[in-house]
């Protein structure tokens, strides 16, 4: 199966509201880390590494779209954008990957977990 690239917008503000959920979604997960650590749960130090690094890269992303006026293309920001949904695509399969793993240490702790509850949610 051949997997397509990402959709990313193709609008000053359609990238900067996607940016911007993006990174509301990464404070999620690092909300979900902070909360399994204090349950004594180890998350990986990879997938922290990977999710700072892919929130820096939106921080500057951000940035430099602020600067530019809405009437300017996106052109320039192309590869940075298309990496950043590349990247994200990676992060989330291992933020699953944890959850999945969250859920399988667990499972003796948290019965409702044989309902099919979601720690995410």
């Amino acid at each position: 199966m051949v997997e397509s690239a990402p959709p990313i917008p193709d609008t000053i503000q359609g990238t900067t509201s996607w940016l911007r959920i993006l990174a509301r979604e990464i404070n999620t997960y690092v909300l979900f880390m902070h909360t399994w650590s204090a349950m004594g749960f180890v998350v990986g130090p990879e997938l922290i590494g990977s999710l700072l690094e892919l929130q820096d890269r939106i921080v500057g992303v951000r940035k430099d779209l602020a600067s530019l006026e809405a009437s300017a293309d996106l052109n320039s920001l192309s590869e940075p954008v298309r990496d950043i949904a590349d990247r994200e695509e990676t992060v989330f399969r291992a933020m699953m990957e944890e959850i999945r793993q969250f859920k399988d240490e667990t499972e003796d702790l948290f019965p409702a977990f044989k309902l099919n509850f979601d720690p995410c949610f």
